[in-house]
């Protein structure tokens, strides 16, 4: 049988990707990480796109014939055109007609590609530093505001069970009353995905004003928190309107945890830990 999978004119890219478990494993990869960026996949090189699915310039290629396409430039005219008549912005794109059900895939593959292209772009020394701090710190609050609120309210509460003093406060005026009244062997963690919130930023300066160690967990490292910060951890490399909310708040969440667990492993089962852990457990079955 033809492995080529043949156009139609009724079909655009994103549906014929929708294939992808008569891929092989690359070329899976690749269609995958169009999936998840149409628009930054249009616009950059193939080299862009072969590293930001971990593969190679040929395995594109082979990918954008087996879909009846000429070549990669060929593919990229296709991307634009259906990236021209979408208008699905701020969330994962699924195709038109294709099943309720399909925007599971989509949207998981979106998650997923995120996820890897978060890991090429965190500075492993910056994550070692924050770690540290946090395993020092007399305090640390959580700061955030709407969606990156919530992320902050999640951490106190899972760093506190390590016997951390943490916390984290809603609302953006106790936020920065917080702020001015932080200790100086206390640490920050500003959350913000565009690192342009004005009262995350506000909070955040004026903690270091009180000499607290700020780490800012953003999604662009050209954003004012980035600038602000003691210590930037940056999950992604671009700003586009493609960019699925819910894939970057998992991102997010992602670095959260991995914090949360090098602490952990650091300051290994203290006391206050202990009683913590006893603590969970009585709102147990």
């Amino acid at each position: 049988m033809d492995e080529t999978i043949l156009r139609t004119g009724e079909q655009d890219t994103a549906q014929l990707l929708s294939r992808l478990g008569s891929l092989p494993p690359a070329e899976r990869l690749v269609a995958e990480a169009v999936l998840a960026k149409p628009i930054e996949s249009m616009r950059g090189s193939i080299g862009e796109l072969a590293t930001r699915s971990s593969t190679s310039p040929a395995t594109v290629i082979r990918l954008a014939r087996r879909l009846g396409y000429s070549g990669f430039a060929d593919w990229k005219i296709a991307l634009a055109e259906q990236a021209g008549r979408s208008s699905q912005f701020g969330h994962v794109t699924v195709p038109t007609g294709a099943p309720t059900e399909s925007a599971v895939h989509y949207t998981l593959a979106a998650d997923s590609e995120s996820l890897r292209t978060a890991g090429h772009f965190i500075d492993n020394v910056a994550f070692s530093a924050a770690v540290e701090q946090i395993t020092l710190a007399s305090e640390i609050m959580f700061i955030g505001a709407g969606t990156s609120g919530a992320l902050a309210q999640l951490a106190a509460y899972r760093f506190s069970a390590l016997g951390i003093r943490a916390h984290a406060i809603s609302d953006t005026l106790h936020q920065h009353l917080a702020a001015a009244n932080i200790g100086s062997r206390s640490v920050v963690i500003a959350i913000s995905h565009t690192g342009s919130t004005k009262t995350t930023i506000r909070a955040a300066t004026t903690a270091q004003e009180r000499g607290a160690v700020v780490v800012g967990i953003v999604s662009s490292a050209k954003s004012p928190l980035a600038e602000t910060a003691n210590l930037v951890l940056v999950t992604a490399g671009d700003q586009g309107p493609e960019q699925d909310v819910f894939a970057n708040r998992v991102v997010h969440l992602s670095l959260l945890g991995a914090l949360h667990t090098a602490a952990g492993i650091a300051l290994g089962t203290p006391e206050e830990g202990t009683k913590a852990a006893k603590i969970i457990a009585t709102y147990q079955y």
